[in-house]
């Protein structure tokens, strides 16, 4: 296959590294049936830089962003650098942060919708298939309402990508891929939760808070 991205990194420092991004294309296309426009992908190797470029709060540890919009470029930080930060989980949880950003990347060629960011998360961290690692490093979080967990601003103050999976996989399994389509075809570009509310139940046929409360009462059965 050819692929319509070019890596941008030191070969010397990250030898071989385009493998984890075609393997992490490859599943998102077979997942989307559909390919991306020609981008740009920067390894960066500095912490400082890297924050300052997407304009990140100096203390952030984000690994990568995977831009918005086709024309935006992927950033990366380097394995190497995220080793010296301590911030490296080994290279199976690189290969999943990768497919996870490409995801993103395939979702908003796919659909122009920008909220909500639980299912938009929850359905990168599935495809991923980060369920072990965001039930470790998220299960001590408190459970946020889904109105909390909808737009930019909220979510990043909670962050609960565990919750996000967990109740896009509910959603999904219970419910069908296909109504969760219906959904995100119906949704415009950044619906407040009031209006996506309202067509969650003209597609669900019941309101987001009795659809969590329905995820509650599962979570609660496997407790």
């Amino acid at each position: 296959m050819k692929y319509p991205f070019k890596i941008k990194y030191n070969p010397k420092i990250d030898r071989g590294i385009e493998k984890y991004f075609q393997k992490a294309y490859d599943i998102n296309f077979k997942y989307f049936k559909m390919n991306l426009p020609n981008f740009k992908i920067k390894i960066w190797y500095s912490r400082e830089e890297f924050n300052k470029h997407l304009r990140f709060p100096k203390n952030s540890k984000f690994h990568a962003n995977s831009g918005m919009k086709s024309t935006d470029p992927m950033d990366v930080m380097s394995p190497s650098t995220l080793k010296e930060e301590n911030n490296w989980f080994g290279q199976t949880f690189f290969q999943k942060l990768l497919i996870h950003e490409f995801c993103h990347r395939f979702f908003f060629q796919k659909w122009d919708v920008m909220f909500p960011l639980w299912i938009i998360e929850g359905i990168a961290c599935i495809i991923a298939k980060q369920e072990r690692e965001l039930y470790h490093r998220n299960k001590n979080r408190e459970i946020q309402p889904l109105s909390k967990i909808h737009n930019l601003r909220d979510w990043y103050k909670y962050n609960n990508y565990w919750q996000a999976y967990s109740m896009t996989k509910f959603l999904i399994t219970k419910y069908k891929k296909y109504k969760l389509e219906q959904l995100l075809n119906l949704l415009g570009h950044r619906d407040s939760y009031k209006i996506f509310s309202k067509k969650f139940e003209k597609i669900y046929g019941f309101s987001p808070e009795e659809f969590e409360k329905d995820w509650h009462r599962k979570m609660s059965n496997l407790g």
